[in-house]
């Protein structure tokens, strides 16, 4: 029976879940561990894309699972004492009702105990797997390897043929892994190591629980970042303030449920201003404020509406100052902080304003202060979609950060006009970026930043850097989790230079002191270096953003370098490297190709005034985020005392489905419809002395 393709068939009818109801006569002394879960399931329904941790005691003890895999919704499916064969046994209720995008599997350790033998729990294993092809064509499967125990000394030859061959079956589907617990259990020598077991030595204690996160937490991520949905958490933490006229303010972006706040001219033009209580990009509520210190003079409304990175609603105006006497009004230096912030927590703030019809320059500089200040400057000027950010600046003591802006030093406006249209404020967190490249001499590398917390770097060298064909494979996220993306030079670097900041705030001096760098003039013998390399293995149902820092020190010309982003679409940001410390260029929604991949190309900015037209790259900071996915439809079944049924559905609110059975997946009845009043609902039917498959169809 080609379950697989019946399952494709149903889905074009927008079947919302088929399950299988045990019949009467099967048994099984797990049962009531299974019916727990399912009863769970109806008080809390599962998170769309979880993925399924399945398996024994060494499953159900593993306390630590949403702590340990942060980035996921996890469900924790295992029953103590339980084989494969019971697993299998009851796939249709501890697997197939959450379609999840990866299962975890570990059994086999009982097996083994039982008797059983290698060939059986072998072959138990290609089972499991086949039901999950047959049923979930698109779900990962990791096979966690039988763990070493001193209890069980005698077992570890069979053990390890189990999984030698289990790991060897994995190369044969790109969507098996296995995860090699075992090894990292047992010292250089073979030894146990009796840290790692309770005193029954076979259940394991949090040290043992620590390897196996360090094992499984890679390939979760591996899997993660190549799925063609969404399975990390997306990111809902950022703050999205418009600045500017009352009668302009932005609720979303179109097209999306994207919620902002907004900063009009009233509130603003005060001194003690307040806009209390700002939301997420989800729409949540925070503790953070923002509270005016010094006003704006007024709203100006000759913004662009052509930009491509915020709605016209927010680019078109914006709340200014001024130095000379306007409106009014002299020496209007604004000023506001934003309170009830994460003082443990970094932040990036990204600034955005445009005022179109102009010739002159009205750069604006902005100041962040908090445990650190930093400053960053953008010319308004005609603007349609240049930012500024300031990529991590943590708030002082009391949880606050002060925003001032000034007229940057080459604004030559007769006001010295100052601006601010859209204000986007990121929690980056304690684990800061998701990627972080330091980007110089090999002498200087950034492998780790010591300072609490500690964060892991990606290190791109001219022994890379400076080659057409240069790779970092296997780049590591911040957190040290492996993942299967690549970095590949398409166009070389010069070579590096080493006279770059020293005393940035917001990355580490061994990250800033370098660069590497390209020329379009003849130096070192090379001429039209225009450095360019891409990414590989993106994810592509995300989006990425790239934060750009270089930093040439003691010279007096421009040295701007323009980084062009190019995946599905394409997008500029410029970074004067001159004698830089703390300003960032950032790049913000870019989605792969249909390759999978963005590339990055380094050309001189129009203001570069170096005569070589030297440009710069010393730290490439990327944060990935994936856009929110409609929650699937999810069918269970309780059986009650009197041995009836109870089907529980999961669907969206005002929606009728039919539930509809079938004893061989190709004659379907009518059991009844379901109307659902709001996203749960429930109905009753007589018990079967069969198997019976049901499903819910729209």
């Amino acid at each position: 029976m080609q379950i697989g393709r019946l399952f494709s068939l149903a889905r074009s009818l927008i079947v919302a879940a088929v399950i299988v109801i045990p019949a009467l006569a099967q048994s099984n002394p797990y049962e009531s561990n299974i019916r727990a879960f399912e009863a769970a399931d109806v008080a809390s329904p599962p998170r769309p894309n979880s993925i399924d941790f399945v398996g024994s005691s060494s499953i159900v003890n593993w306390v630590s699972l949403a702590a340990d895999f942060p980035r996921y919704n996890v469900l924790n499916r295992g029953f103590g004492g339980s084989s494969a064969p019971d697993a299998l046994f009851f796939f249709d209720r501890i697997v197939t009702p959450y379609r999840p995008p990866i299962v975890v599997f570990y059994e086999g350790d009982n097996d083994i105990a039982a008797g059983r033998t290698p060939d059986q729990v072998f072959n138990d294993w290609t089972n499991f797997v086949g039901r999950v092809r047959a049923e979930l064509p698109n779900t990962h499967i990791v096979y966690i390897s039988i763990k070493p125990s001193p209890s069980r000394a005698g077992d570890l030859p069979d053990q390890r043929a189990v999984n030698d061959r289990v790991r060897a079956y994995t190369t044969t589907d790109p969507k098996l892994h296995f995860a090699d617990v075992f090894t990292p259990m047992l010292t250089p020598s073979g030894d146990f190591r009796p840290e790692l077991y309770v005193s029954d030595q076979l259940h394991m204690t949090p040290a043992g629980y620590a390897i196996w996160r360090t094992v499984v937490a890679p390939l979760l991520d591996q899997i993660a970042d190549a799925y063609p949905i969404q399975i990390a958490k997306p990111e809902t933490n950022a703050i999205l303030i418009d600045v500017g006229a009352a009668e302009s303010t932005t609720s979303s972006t179109v097209g999306t449920s994207i919620a902002w706040n907004n900063i009009n001219a009233t509130l603003a033009g005060s001194n003690t201003g307040v806009l209390p209580n700002l939301v997420t990009t989800a729409g949540s509520s925070t503790m953070a404020s923002l509270r005016m210190v010094s006003r704006f003079n007024g709203a100006n409304e000759n913004g662009t509406t052509a930009s491509t990175l915020f709605p016209a609603n927010a680019t078109r105006d914006s709340l200014f100052g001024n130095t000379e006497t306007f409106n009014g009004l002299a020496n209007v230096t604004p000023i506001f902080k934003l309170t009830g912030l994460n003082s443990s927590s970094t932040y990036r703030f990204t600034f955005y304003a445009s005022r179109t019809g102009v010739s002159d320059n009205r750069q604006t500089r902005y100041t962040v202060t908090g445990g650190a200040s930093a400053t960053v400057d953008l010319n308004v000027a005609n603007n349609i979609d240049q930012v500024a950010s300031i990529a991590s600046i943590a708030p002082d003591a009391a949880g606050e950060c002060v925003v001032a802006l000034t007229p940057g030093p080459s604004n030559n406006n007769a006001n010295h006009f100052t601006y601010l249209g859209v204000l986007r404020v990121d929690d980056t967190g304690s684990n800061g970026a998701s990627y972080l490249f330091d980007f110089g001499a090999s002498t200087t590398p950034m492998d780790t930043q010591t300072s609490a917390p500690t964060l892991v770097w990606n290190n791109l060298t001219p022994a890379v850097g400076a080659t057409d064909s240069g790779s970092l494979p296997g780049l590591v996220a911040t957190n040290g989790a492996g993942t299967s993306i690549n970095l590949q030079m398409t166009s070389r670097f010069n070579a590096a230079n080493s006279n770059g900041a020293t005393a940035s705030t917001i990355y580490p001096a061994t990250a800033t002191q370098d660069s590497l760098f390209g020329n379009t003039e003849t130096f070192g013998g090379f001429a039209n270096i225009a450095p360019a390399f891409k990414f590989q293995n993106l994810n592509p149902s995300a989006t990425y953003d790239f934060t750009f820092f270089a930093s040439r020190a003691g010279v007096s010309d421009n040295r701007q370098t323009r980084y062009t982003v190019l995946g599905a679409t394409t997008a500029q940001a410029d970074l004067d490297a001159a004698n830089n410390t703390n300003a960032t260029a950032s790049v913000f929604g870019i989605k792969p190709d249909a390759n999978r991949e963005i590339a990055i190309s380094l050309t001189p900015g129009p203001a570069n005034t170096n005569p070589n037209h030297f440009t710069y790259l010393g730290v490439l900071q990327v944060n990935w985020n994936i856009a929110n996915v409609p929650a699937p439809i999810v069918l269970t079944a309780t059986r009650n005392a009197d041995q009836s049924l109870t089907l529980h559905l999961s669907a969206v609110a005002g929606m009728t489905y039919k539930l509809q059975s079938s004893v061989d997946l190709k004659s379907w009845q009518t059991l009844q419809f379901l109307p659902l009043t709001a996203s749960i609902g429930a109905v009753q039917i007589a018990p079967s002395a069969s198997n019976v498959f049901v499903r819910a169809v729209q």
